[in-house]
């Protein structure tokens, strides 16, 4: 068994491992490796009440400095993420295929330049230029769809496909409660005895009922009764409104600054689709987007969630 093989046997599990524990991982000590990560699963914090709710966060793999091959290792493993969505979609063929083709062709690529005429897209095995009217909504580094035909070494599109959230996919459930917010004051303390679990954001907080996730974005897995919900939390550096964080959903990535590229894992690829997308921003409110809860809301409210219904109630702070 490779590495690449023990890395997706751990993440079928929730778990991402650091270079320093993957090397010490082979075939014949795994499965003790995978008992001891099933064992740090988190439950509720010792004092409160019992709710039978685990706790999986996600930890990607980084790296103190990043060498020029981690960084094409980190886009390469971007590319890859979201064009095994796409393919879900698509039946396509390589840029360097599309190149050599007299009919309709479909391919997947990254945008490596937006153009005047159109957009430069590109893939391992070459680039082409896409000639496109309307690129509204497709920016620098998006990877998409684009179904056309070939003329002189140029795609002429007819149609452009974003990886988006499937409209047939299994919703996420569990029959318990949430309260998200970024600090602790006296009124979420009274609101925190009506709720099973409680994430913030805020550091230190003064009491044993809260649980702060480990990075930026943050992936969450809430699982009860062998059934599971996703969450996604997220804090940009730019704001983002909620309608701009639909469109995110569509491209199923998050806007990376290249000083937040730490290894070669992607977390800011959205994979798999959250159940609920908490966006920490001053804008306050909640959307649904093909099964996704986006919620809202920054420093002056917090929001309870029954993770059942996905009934949504702000409360001011």
């Amino acid at each position: 068994m490779n590495k690449k093989e023990i890395v997706k046997k751990f993440l079928e599990h929730g778990v991402m491992l650091s270079p320093e524990v993957l090397d010490k991982i082979n075939e014949n000590n795994i499965e003790d490796f995978l008992s001891r990560a099933a064992k740090t699963e988190k439950t509720r914090p010792k004092g409160t009440k019992e709710t039978g709710i685990k706790i999986r966060m996600r930890e990607a793999i980084q790296k103190q400095k990043m060498s020029t091959k981690d960084f094409i290792d980190y886009y390469n493993n971007r590319y890859n993420g979201i064009r095994n969505v796409l393919i879900k979609k698509m039946s396509a063929v390589s840029v360097g295929n599309a190149k050599k083709s007299f009919s309709d062709v479909s391919v997947i690529g990254m945008v490596k330049e937006v153009a005047v005429a159109g957009l430069v897209l590109e893939d391992p095995t070459g680039e082409i230029d896409v000639v496109l009217k309307n690129k509204e909504g497709i920016n620098h580094d998006d990877v998409i769809g684009i179904k056309g035909f070939v003329r002189e070494n140029r795609l002429f599109a007819n149609e452009v496909i974003f990886p988006d959230v499937p409209l047939t996919r299994p919703i996420g459930s569990i029959d318990a409660s949430i309260l998200l917010t970024t600090k602790i004051t006296e009124r979420v303390k009274e609101v925190m005895k009506e709720t099973d679990l409680v994430f913030t954001l805020e550091n230190n907080p003064n009491t044993l009922e809260t649980i702060k996730p480990n990075s930026n974005p943050g992936w969450i897995t809430l699982s009860k009764n062998n059934k599971e919900l996703n969450l996604l939390v997220y804090k940009p550096e730019n704001k983002v409104a909620i309608k701009q964080a639909v469109n995110l959903l569509k491209k199923r990535h998050l806007p990376t600054p290249k000083n937040k590229i730490t290894g070669p894992d992607d977390l800011f690829l959205i994979e798999p689709t959250p159940d609920i997308f908490w966006l920490v921003s001053d804008e306050k409110g909640a959307e649904t987007y093909k099964g996704v809860t986006i919620i809202s809301c920054g420093p002056d409210s917090a929001v309870r969630i029954n993770l059942k219904t996905r009934e949504v109630v702000f409360e001011d702070l």
